[in-house]
């Protein structure tokens, strides 16, 4: 019986670890596309390439 309960905690705690790490990695999606397009708006080409769409 001990066994099966710490297994369940160790279950939930799974769980919970891998909540975090699902947060933490939207986070870091957020981060790169925004730092991506950052890097896009500094990349001269594409910008002229913006302009010479108009």
């Amino acid at each position: 019986m001990i066994y099966i309960k710490n297994k369940k905690i160790r279950q939930e705690e799974n769980k919970q670890e891998w909540q975090e790490m699902k947060r933490m990695t939207r986070q870091e999606t957020r981060w790169q596309k925004k730092s991506e397009a950052a890097s896009h708006w500094k990349q001269p080409h594409t910008t002229t390439f913006y302009f010479s769409r108009w």
